[in-house]
């Protein structure tokens, strides 16, 4: 289930959907600072993923985590994948991804471009 093996006695397994304790409603990205706001978030040993890249300085209270990305993401709309001792946390529905613009800071040769 969710990507995670299994083994079922007599191959018989039972499972029980249950309410996720926590659930992130929005994700903001401004340069390198990610937040990350939520109800009843983790606060302790987070992983924290935007696009390909991962967070650090995590600060983490139960309605807002903050951290700082080491590299900005590829370009591309992203959510954020907050993970904790019991796996990927659930985004609530509606949440709008990070737009990462895509940023071209020199082209060589610039003349004679076809």
């Amino acid at each position: 289930m969710n990507g995670i093996d299994a083994v079922c006695p007599k191959f018989n397994c039972d499972y029980v959907y249950k309410a996720a304790p926590s659930q992130i409603t929005a994700q903001s990205l401004a340069t390198k600072a990610l937040t990350i706001t939520g109800t009843s978030l983790p606060t302790t040993k987070l992983r924290i993923v935007l696009g390909n890249t991962e967070c650090e300085n995590i600060v983490a209270t139960a309605t807002q985590i903050t951290c700082d990305l080491k590299v900005l993401p590829a370009a591309g709309a992203w959510n954020v994948e907050l993970y904790d001792v019991n796996g990927l946390q659930p985004l609530a529905s509606g949440v709008a991804k990070i737009d990462v613009p895509l940023v071209v800071s020199s082209v060589t040769p610039a003349s004679g471009l076809n």
